[in-house]
């Protein structure tokens, strides 16, 4: 019901609250720097856990990212305490930051850093112009992409999922696969486009969260293109550490096995942020894996080195990506396990 899920949201909002400030009195302990902070990295996470096994059940998209987005921020917060670049949090600017609302749906990720530049920045009258022409054109490019476009798609798709898994073809499967994609970045990008055109009639900027992913020649360019902000997330607070603990460790001497790695286990919390069901997780083990393949093969291959850029490669580098990205959408539909289990 709607009260239990806005009661549930600021359930969520409190306990970031609690966990940041707990951080703030606790960074200098000597158990906060050994086993305190990851202890507190895990209990960012426990509002998505509660949602998905136990309080709420089922699909509540905005509920769910409103989660997922306290819980980025939260292990922003706690990881920049931990650094020792957060000594004190204002409780004022704490709230702000996570309620921050064209962030909070599926918009683009602001950082604390940006986030603390403009608390409290009233931007000048020609500023603000030029933010209230760029508002509005986001607006209204977002509406056009969610309540048209993203609707337009959704009615081909929803008549071959009716009819899809018990006659499955390759071309069918092609085709749900291309509506899907295509719906997901319209729908995603709607949102992002409409949170960045709230967040400059606020008088703030956001990061553009897509550019162009669908022209992308490599898996990695892709991540670089789609999600941007979540992506940029990834790198900084997943990604990098890992291959920072990796040259550290005996055990992974091998860059290429160092960069592999992080790839399957950064992908790996990217398929539980996108929602802790069979599907996003195995989502996420297959782009892990291509990752690590394409990264063995840019290392390995002489070929690669040798037709890199060329038009030709480049152009079926760009096919193969496409078809490797249409069966990753196919999984994450759960069309995939459907079929397979049917």
């Amino acid at each position: 019901s709607r009260p239990l899920q806005l009661f549930y949201l600021l359930g969520s909002f409190l306990w970031s609250i609690l966990l940041i400030k707990t951080a703030i009195l606790w960074r200098e302990k000597q158990f906060f720097s050994t086993w305190g902070f990851p202890l507190f990295l895990l209990l960012s996470l426990f509002p998505m856990i509660l949602k998905n096994f136990v309080l709420i059940q089922g699909k509540h998209l905005p509920l769910y990212a409103a989660t997922a987005c306290f819980s980025l921020k939260t292990i922003q917060v706690l990881a920049h305490i931990y650094k020792g670049r957060i000594q004190e949090y204002p409780a004022g600017e704490c709230a702000g930051y996570l309620l921050f609302f064209p962030s909070l749906f599926l918009g683009p990720l602001n950082s604390s850093r940006q986030f603390h530049q403009t608390w409290g920045h009233v931007p000048s009258v020609s500023a603000y112009r030029r933010l209230l022409v760029r508002g509005l054109k986001e607006l209204f490019w977002g509406i056009l992409y969610l309540l048209f476009i993203a609707h337009i798609l959704s009615l081909p798709l929803q008549s071959l999922e009716s009819r899809m898994p018990e006659s499955p073809v390759f071309c069918q499967i092609l085709l749900y696969a291309c509506l899907y994609g295509a719906r997901l970045f319209f729908y995603l990008a709607g949102f992002s486009r409409i949170a960045a055109g709230c967040s400059c009639l606020l008088g703030t900027e956001l990061k553009s969260n897509f550019q162009k992913p669908f022209l992308s020649v490599t898996i990695r360019q892709f991540w670089d293109r789609w999600q941007i902000t979540f992506t940029d997330w990834l790198k900084e607070f997943i990604f990098c550490p890992l291959l920072k603990r990796f040259k550290k460790s005996r055990q992974f001497s091998c860059p290429l096995l160092q960069k592999c790695l992080g790839y399957l286990l950064t992908m790996g919390v990217l398929g539980v942020f996108y929602g802790i069901t069979p599907s996003s997780l195995l989502f996420a083990l297959y782009h892990g894996v291509v990752l690590c393949l394409w990264e063995v093969w840019e290392t390995k291959s002489h070929l690669h080195e040798k037709w890199k850029h060329q038009p030709v490669y480049t152009f079926f580098t760009w096919i193969f990506t496409m078809l490797l990205l249409l069966f990753g959408f196919f999984i994450l539909s759960g069309m995939f396990l459907k079929i397979l289990f049917l």
